[in-house]
């Protein structure tokens, strides 16, 4: 029985079968054969009875009373039902009118009513057979086998209804419910008819979303809110009846057309259905408007630089490979040029990185502005950017072209005021067979730094040899962090002699590289590199251990007599902000006199670190460590400095000395230099004294301290500890 049922539909269903039933009655009397005993008079009355209440029930107002009302029309059924049999003399007839009685009572009422009815409809039967005598017990007895059927037949008819509305029902609250979902989703959902691509339905987030009223929605087809053609396809193929359940379902990408005449990004989502008997398609769309535009600024940031917009080395990498392809690698097709700001770490650090990024910024846009068409710039990082060239008709040379970017990079930068000149270096790398993004790159900073040794400011195409030469820079770095670990530096000691007396009053500690391949290297096969890689700070420290262990051995046995060790102090050194305590550590733990101790600066070193040299030289200074300006007049000397600085000795360079006896402007000039010592209380030292007349020279100008091969070239400890046992000073003579 179907709870959903109602009074009117059950009495009016009951109606129904009343005039049917007795329709068939009627039609029995006239027509049937009928048996001996049959009243056809009555069976016509039974019908016309029949017929007449069905009209009845028809028309009583049922809507105002309960279901279970409509059971008050069983008793005159069972009735009708028995005269039936009464007149017609026939109960099998009148059975199957009990059946249909009682399929109705399990069509309209719930489980059980038809036990609860089934006395009445015995009694019915029984009461009919008695009224014309046929009471016998087999007639009796058929009641055991029509009962039972009546009732099973209503109570099986009671329970299929009641799992078929049930089924109902279920499915019916699923459809409200994705009815609902539709509706009430946050997402814009709508179902169109496949065949003529028109929506059918909308729900309120779409309208929400893309601004059109449901009605203007409903008006539309589906290509007016801007669908693709193969979107369109798409959702088409999807809703093919002939796909799988999963074929059926798929997501695209689309730009879809908004009332206020923008168009957004989403992904759309189709699924072939039947909706209100029309071949559909339901579509969910995901706005990924948003999603996309960060995706977009995410991807322009993976592969541009951040503060100049210029692509970044990613970009760099994917344009090269593409060009080399494109162009099947052909030998010069493609240049990768590497510019280097000249002069631009002394604008950074001077006036902060604020100006420095504002240059930055201005020579990206120079070159943006310079270069032709085709032509990519790239920022690396720091002051170093890149530029990718390809051959095009009437470009010029790959040199042409980059001569541009000089001049313009050449052109003064203005800011806050200032007029800043910095300039380029560029080196440029054409592609060979094999090349790839990186060996460009690499090759074009090769020539880059030839550029600058070159003096700057100019262009330098790579060449072979600069690979050679980048390797075996590249292995003698190499050896170089491996020699201070395996402790391969030894220190070699040169003389400095008083001349009056010729003696020894001290020694000049000279590094040198024992390498396990190519012997005893000389400062100037490694030094240069040292500084370069910061390994300088290390092999420094190592050498000022040396010498004044040296000393102290030197000077245990001298009594009064000590002598000196001059070392050796480079710039990477001076910045150490640790020197002045790592110095006064080395030489307490050797226990000598920091007089003894005499540290030699370049005057580059002041001109490179003006501030923090002049902190650190007071520095040590308080310590008593003794300080000398080595190489004086090779630099940009200054009067200023040797009056202001705690300077002890000045060492006249080696150059002014070789011609010193043979070029009177050389003689002058040591004269000055010697005078000009004097005169500030310093003490003139000549380096590189390489014959009698040379020191005789020097003698005649004043200069009582020097040191050159003429004495004696750079020995090691157990030589130079042999020279201090052939000459002995006493300590008032030393001055160095």
């Amino acid at each position: 029985m179907s709870s959903g049922i109602t009074p009117s539909a059950a009495a009016r269903l009951a109606a129904a079968l009343f005039v049917l039933c007795g329709a068939l009655v009627g039609v029995g009397a006239v027509a049937l054969p009928a048996a001996p005993a049959t009243n056809r008079t009555g069976l016509l009355a039974v019908a016309v009875t029949a017929i007449a209440a069905g009209a009845v029930i028809w028309l009583l107002p049922w809507p105002r009373w309960p279901l279970r009302a409509t059971l008050w029309l069983l008793p005159p059924a069972f009735a009708l039902i028995g005269l039936h049999d009464y007149y017609a003399a026939d109960s099998y007839r009148a059975a199957v009118f009990f059946f249909v009685s009682f399929a109705w009572i399990g069509l309209c009422h719930p489980q059980g009513t038809s036990l609860r009815f089934g006395p009445l409809a015995a009694a019915a039967y029984l009461g009919a057979l008695a009224g014309h005598g046929h009471l016998s017990a087999v007639a009796a007895g058929s009641l055991a086998y029509a009962l039972p059927g009546w009732v099973l037949t209503g109570e099986v008819v009671a329970w299929v209804a009641t799992r078929l509305e049930r089924a109902q029902s279920a499915l019916a609250a699923r459809e409200q419910s994705m009815r609902t979902l539709f509706a009430e989703n946050p997402q814009p959902m709508w179902v169109y008819d496949r065949a003529t691509l028109r929506f059918l339905e909308v729900n309120r987030a779409a309208t929400d979303r893309y601004g059109y009223t449901r009605d203007e929605f409903l008006a539309m087809a589906i290509a007016e809110i801007g669908a693709t053609h193969d979107a369109t396809a798409t959702e088409r193929d999807d809703a093919s009846p002939s796909s799988t359940s999963t074929d059926r379902r798929r997501s695209t990408s689309a730009r879809h057309l908004v009332a206020n005449g923008t168009r957004i990004e989403v992904e759309v989502t189709s699924h072939a259905l039947q909706f209100d008997g029309h071949d559909a398609v339901v579509v969910t769309v995901q706005d990924v408007t948003e999603r996309k535009r960060l995706e977009d600024r995410l991807r322009h940031q993976a592969f541009h630089d951040a503060l100049t917009g210029l692509p970044n080395r990613a970009l760099f990498n994917e344009r090269v490979e593409d060009a080399l392809t494109r162009r099947d690698s052909r030998a010069d097709s493609i240049a990768v040029a590497m510019i280097d700001l000249d002069g631009f770490k002394t604008v950074n650090d001077s006036l902060g990185h604020t100006i420095g990024d504002e240059i930055l910024v201005i020579v990206a846009r120079r070159l943006h502005d310079t270069l032709g068409p085709g032509d990519l710039p790239v920022r690396l990082g720091g002051d170093e950017f890149v530029v990718v060239l390809e051959q095009r008709d009437g470009a010029g040379t790959f040199e042409e072209r980059l001569e541009r970017v000089v001049d313009a990079l050449r052109a003064p930068f203005v800011l806050d005021g200032r007029s800043l000149e910095l300039g380029a270096s560029v080196g440029l790398a054409t592609n060979q067979p094999g090349d790839g993004a990186e060996e460009l790159l690499r090759n074009a900073d090769m020539a880059m730094y030839v550029a600058k040794a070159a003096g700057k400011g100019c262009i330098r195409r790579f060449e072979s040899e600069m690979h050679l030469a980048a390797v075996t820079r590249l292995e003698l770095e190499a050896d170089l962090r491996r020699a201070i670990t395996a402790n391969e530096f030894v220190v070699h000691y040169q003389p400095i002699t008083l001349v009056p007396a010729q003696r020894t009053v001290g020694f000049e500690a000279l590094v040198r590289w024992n390498h396990p391949r190519r012997g005893l290297l000389a400062p100037g096969d490694f030094v240069p590199l040292a500084e370069d890689t910061g390994l300088i700070v290390a092999i420094g420290r190592a050498v000022l251990v040396h010498a004044c262990r040296q000393v102290r051995d030197w000077n245990r046995s001298r009594g009064d007599d000590p002598l000196g060790v001059a070392v050796n102090l480079s710039a990477q050194q001076l910045r150490d902000p640790d020197l002045v305590t790592q110095v006064a550590a080395i030489a307490a733990s050797n226990e000598i006199d920091p007089t003894r101790l005499t540290l030699e600066i370049t005057e580059s070193v002041l001109l490179d670190e003006p501030a923090g040299a002049i902190e650190r030289l007071h520095e040590l200074k308080s310590l008593g460590v003794r300080l000398a300006i080595d190489d004086f007049g090779t630099g940009y000397s200054s009067l200023g400095y040797l009056r202001t600085l705690p300077i002890d000795t000045v060492k006249i360079d080696k150059t002014f000395v070789d011609a010193i006896a043979t070029d009177h402007e050389s003689a002058g000039l040591v004269r000055a230099i010697v005078t000009l010592a004097r005169t500030l209380g310093l003490q003139p030292v000549a380096e590189g004294v390489e014959d009698a007349a040379q020191l005789a020279a020097l003698e005649a100008l004043g200069c009582d301290l020097v040191q050159g091969f003429y004495f004696s070239p750079p020995v090691d400890a157990a030589a130079a500890a042999r020279l201090v046992d052939a000459t002995l000073i006493t300590a008032q003579q030393i001055g160095a």
